[in-house]
């Protein structure tokens, strides 16, 4: 009787065991058709100080009420670096990975990725040496950026000396506040440095939902390069317009010649005049 028993909940067991993992997946499968994701690799490469020897970096995502970090680690800390002799214009190589899927439905407050920086002062002190933030890219693809590190600064001389010397500098409390409007605009800081970062973006889902991401939306006004044919017919019309200058200059001078006569302070000017234009032709010539 004991053996019927376990030989029927043995397979009770069992099929509850496989059911399990299937109602998994298909929560996440559900989960993927309601949403879409954007999933980031890439890599904290180098950082440029310039009297800095050393330095470690934390890293962590701030992101809006209809984000959700499904992978990846949300918190970070690299190996502490330091600066070489053979260091390339005062970098400090760092190669910390990064990581992280993403899921949304609403691209508002896209995610933002926050470094904070720290290192040893001559005392031994573990200080601060500064903050940086970026968005994670909004485009497929691989990106490259280089962005500012600055550092708060205290209100007075006297705390930022007592700073130095306690190694109790100022620091923000939350770093996550550099990636948020409020509180920035009552905050001075200044630059310390730089931080070379390299990303890869991949996205799905994302024309389900009315989004449709192209390698590059917007362009920059610097970035609306002249070819060679307009140069030069830029550089021909700016011709033309100086000769015509020229021209009626030059007949300006000749009506007054023929109107006043004698040294006249009307002459004075006219000779004035037609030696300007004469330095002009020079120039052109």
């Amino acid at each position: 009787m004991s053996q019927q028993i376990f030989d029927e909940a043995g397979p009770s067991t069992s099929s509850a065991a496989i059911r399990q993992p299937q109602q998994q997946v298909s929560h996440l499968e559900n989960e993927d058709k309601n949403c879409f994701l954007l999933l980031i690799t890439g890599q904290i490469e180098t950082v440029e100080f310039l009297s800095i020897p050393n330095v470690y970096c934390k890293y962590c995502f701030v992101y809006g009420p209809d984000w959700r970090q499904v992978g990846g680690m949300e918190e970070g800390i690299s190996a502490t670096a330091y600066k070489t002799e053979r260091s390339f214009n005062n970098q400090i190589v760092l190669n910390t990975p990064i990581e992280a899927t993403f899921s949304s439905t609403n691209p508002f407050k896209w995610p933002q990725l926050v470094l904070s920086f720290y290192g040893q002062d001559p005392f031994g002190n573990d200080v601060i040496r500064g903050y940086t933030s970026t968005h994670l890219p909004t485009t497929p693809g691989n990106i490259k950026r280089k962005c500012p590190i600055f550092l708060p600064q205290a209100t007075t001389n006297i705390q930022k000396i007592i700073g130095l010397l306690t190694g109790r500098r100022a620091e923000f409390i939350d770093p996550t506040i550099i990636a948020k409007s409020e509180g920035r605009d009552v905050t001075r800081v200044s630059t310390q440095g730089f931080v070379n970062i390299s990303l890869s973006s991949i996205f799905r889902n994302t024309k389900k939902f009315g989004y449709n991401l192209s390698k590059q939306t917007l362009i920059k006004f610097s970035e609306f390069p002249l070819d060679i044919p307009k140069i030069n017919l830029f550089e021909k019309e700016k011709k033309v317009f100086q000769s015509e200058d020229l021209q009626k200059q030059q007949q300006r001078v000749r009506r007054l010649k023929k109107e006043k006569g004698g040294p006249t302070k009307i002459q004075t000017d006219v000779e004035i005049i037609q030696e300007s234009v004469e330095e002009q032709d020079d120039e052109q010539k």
